[in-house]
């Protein structure tokens, strides 16, 4: 059955059940069910085709996943934009696509359409009739822009059996006896937008929308979790550990949840992270997977919060998801205890990217497997070792640094100086000064004062080699993030070349 048959499916057995919670407002499936089949019969009238691609520029709303299941509905790929975000990136990311048609709300439709050749419409403007909406997966799902390297958005389209397979496996994985009520937090044009949806309306369960201002607020994003009784939170590491320090503030997080997923970026595990975890056993899945692969590993941490490592495992496959090695020109399994980059073989590969043929043909290839098979491989650049049967993150190919001849991960130095009293985040960057490479480290402190210089640079020197001494300790209220709430590490490093943030005290 294909995932716009489970949601289908599930319209059908949960009709009068919420679907979609915003504001005040519950929209049943059989809502869901209306809307999106009048979004999808009116894409199909108007001429799109099989695997076009229709962007979705809406805020988190129920009007914006009942338009991304009514593009799927009519065998479109989804291209969820942002309204709310730069610009000049939304051009470039509809023009990078080949997007020729966006559905807005009534009141967003433009004047002009700020991009030639590409129409406008608002889901009221969708002329029904003649065309019923299929039921079946069309050849694209959805899109996902990402940086580049020369400034220009890439954009990853990924076939259907990405989701497919991430919702069969939260399904199979789901454990505990009320239904997955989960909040809709993601960043539109994230990812895990799209798997807050599969996940959650296979199944019968209801998406909670969190709007921009609770997103921003955590003890807001608290009380939303408890009036609307959520059970599981998609999210970032960095939302994760400001939820944390304000469920401590409160007195602990709601009873009703029970799980926490997140991803995006290495999952750091700090003191009240682990408080968060204890209070109610709350489950924290560590999930792993580039955006041109989805969801391709998983660790589930349910034992006592006080054991769990500072950096958890990458842990196992999730799904058919092939994770391999790759050896001259043939990919193999991976060998225990070796360090090597991960290559990704499986259904979840995404087709390439989207107007780049070279770079698809450089990243997404046909390898020769040790067992005489071919596989499609995605070489994703991270660097992993298998230890135990576990898979654990080590780095990245094109982000490693050189300090005095030897190979640093900045990863393992801020796993130092989390332990250090009175932290609450820190990244640690290469910055090159007078034509040298050295390292800095950014924190966040609990409360103004509450780190010196003396206790970071002690911890330092009773774990790590000199050469992995950051050279500068600078302190800043908030660490900037990226819309999909990730640290932005080129802003940081640029506000630390400019002379940003204050130097930490003896």
């Amino acid at each position: 059955m294909s995932l716009v048959s489970k949601i289908l499916q599930a319209c059908r057995d949960h009709a009068a059940q919420p679907a979609v919670i915003d504001g005040d407002e519950a929209h049943t499936y059989r809502d869901l069910e209306q809307m999106s089949a009048r979004v999808a019969a009116g894409l199909q009238n108007m001429g799109c085709r099989v695997g076009d691609i229709v962007a979705v520029e809406m805020p988190r709303s129920f009007e914006l996943y009942a338009s991304i299941l009514g593009v799927w509905r009519a065998a479109c790929g989804a291209n969820a934009i942002a309204p709310s975000g730069p610009p000049d990136r939304r051009r470039l990311v509809l023009t990078q696509s080949a997007t020729r048609v966006v559905l807005v709300r009534p009141d967003d439709v433009p004047q002009s359409a700020p991009v030639a050749d590409v129409r406008y419409l608002s889901t009221e403007d969708l002329q029904e009739g003649g065309h019923p909406p299929r039921d079946v997966d069309g050849a694209n799902s959805y899109v996902v822009a990402t940086s580049g390297s020369t400034g220009q958005p890439k954009c990853v389209v990924l076939g259907p059996a990405a989701l497919d397979g991430l919702a069969v496996w939260h399904a199979d994985t789901w454990k505990h006896e009320v239904a997955p009520r989960t909040l809709a937090l993601a960043s539109v044009g994230f990812d895990v937008c799209f798997q807050e949806m599969a996940a959650t309306l296979t199944v019968g369960a209801a998406l909670v929308v969190v709007d921009d201002q609770t997103r921003r607020d955590s003890f807001a994003l608290l009380r939303l979790i408890e009036k609307h009784e959520v059970v599981r939170a998609f999210m970032t590491v960095a939302s994760l550990q400001m939820l944390a320090i304000a469920a401590d503030a409160v007195g602990g997080p709601p009873a009703c949840l029970r799980e926490i997923v997140p991803s995006g970026e290495r999952l750091v595990l700090n003191d009240e992270v682990r408080e968060l975890c204890a209070v109610h056993g709350i489950v924290l899945v560590n999930q792993y997977g580039p955006s041109e692969t989805h969801v391709v590993t998983e660790y589930r941490l349910d034992g006592p919060p006080a054991g769990w490592p500072v950096y958890p495992p990458l842990g196992t496959a999730v799904g058919e998801a092939d994770l391999l090695a790759l050896d001259g020109d043939i990919v193999r399994p991976l060998h225990e205890g070796e360090e090597t980059e991960l290559v990704i073989s499986g259904p979840m590969v995404g087709h390439g990217y989207r107007g780049d043929p070279e770079l698809t043909s450089a990243k997404f290839r046909e390898y020769q497997h040790e067992d005489g098979s071919r596989r499609r491989c995605y070489r994703s650049g991270d660097t992993v070792r298998l230890q135990d049967g576990l898979l654990h993150f080590t780095g990245r190919v094109d982000e490693q640094l050189k300090i005095r001849g030897y190979r640093v991960e900045p990863g393992e130095v801020e796993a130092v100086l989390l332990r250090v009293p009175g932290i609450r985040q820190v990244a640690v960057l290469g910055v090159r000064t007078h034509g040298t490479l050295g390292l800095v480290a950014v924190v966040t402190e609990k409360e103004p004062g509450a780190v010196t210089r003396s206790a970071l640079a002690a911890a330092l020197t009773d774990t790590l080699p000199d050469y992995m001494h950051p050279r500068r300790f600078l302190r800043l209220s908030e660490l900037p993030m990226n819309t999909n709430g990730k640290v932005a590490r080129r802003t940081l490093t640029e506000l630390v070349e400019s002379g940003g943030g204050s130097d930490v005290d003896a």
